[in-house]
């Protein structure tokens, strides 16, 4: 988490405001790097569950504090450079997409090379990685999925008007055994 907060403080840029949501966490740690985060960003919003609600009722709570685009990242996601602008492309692009969500190395669907297999990559492979994936337009790389991956999904603001909330028939789960221990909503206000 500590390396997820500090991507996401680097390589985000300030006129985005960042939700940061603990789901009760019992690890107390996460407070503090939620506090050290809230203190080096202004504007950011941090909420912290009463008790365990998992992943689709924290996201909704989250939702009800944002505005504009909105993207969900996960606490074990590292964002590089330049990742918002790209995650959201398609979206400001084409009013018909709803969601986005990034290749990844560890994302079940999402994963690449190969589906549904987790690749263990050696420290900065993934920013080598991605240096070379900045250089495809993401318009022309846009693949249709079943559903989003909620480690790192971008939402369209006109889509999440039409359905403002998560199903909360999913349980504290959303299709996976393990919850993350936080989750971060970033609205875009100026999209």
């Amino acid at each position: 988490m500590r390396e997820c907060l500090r991507r996401l403080h680097l390589n985000t840029p300030i006129t985005h405001r960042v939700i940061l949501v603990d789901d009760a966490s019992t690890d107390a740690r996460i407070s503090q790097l939620c506090a050290n985060f809230v203190a080096k960003r202004p504007g950011t919003v941090f909420l912290s569950n009463s008790s365990n609600k998992g992943f689709i009722e924290t996201v909704n709570r989250g939702f009800l504090h944002a505005e504009g685009h909105v993207v969900i990242l996960n606490t074990d996601a590292f964002v590089p450079e330049v990742w918002l602008e790209r995650l959201v492309s398609p979206i400001l692009a084409d009013r018909s997409v709803a969601t986005v969500t990034p290749m990844t190395n560890n994302g079940e669907i999402a994963n690449v090379p190969i589906i549904s297999h987790a690749i263990i990559l050696p420290s900065g492979v993934a920013d080598r990685i991605d240096s070379l994936a900045r250089r495809f337009n993401p318009m022309k790389t846009l693949t249709e999925v079943p559903t989003g991956v909620g480690f790192c999904m971008a939402i369209s603001r006109y889509w999440l008007e039409k359905v403002p909330f998560f199903d909360t028939t999913f349980g504290h789960g959303y299709g996976e055994l393990i919850g993350a221990i936080a989750y971060f909503i970033l609205a875009q206000n100026i999209y």
